[in-house]
C-alpha cells in the first residue's frame, strides 16, 4: 500500500526540522501550484513539493516550480 502524501510530508518536515530548518507548511496560497513546504535557514529558502508514491506533479505545479 503506497504511503499517503500527508505521511511523507510529515517525515520530510520532521527531518528538516531536526537539521535546524524552519519548515512552513503552505496550506493556502493565492498562487495555485505553490509547493507544499517552504524551508528557511541561514538566509536560504527551499521549496518542496510532496507527493504520494503514486502522485503526479501537475503542469501548473511544474510551471510554478520553474518560476521559483
Amino acid at each position: 500500500m503506497p504511503l499517503k502524501e500527508s505521511i511523507i510530508q510529515k517525515k520530510v518536515s520532521d527531518y528538516f526540522k531536526h537539521k535546524g530548518w524552519i519548515v512552513v507548511k503552505v496550506i493556502q496560497c493565492t498562487l495555485n501550484g505553490f509547493p507544499d513546504l517552504m524551508l528557511l535557514k541561514d538566509g536560504k529558502t527551499f521549496f518542496i513539493e510532496t507527493k504520494a508514491e503514486n502522485g503526479i506533479v501537475s503542469p501548473l505545479q511544474f510551471y510554478r516550480h520553474e518560476q521559483l
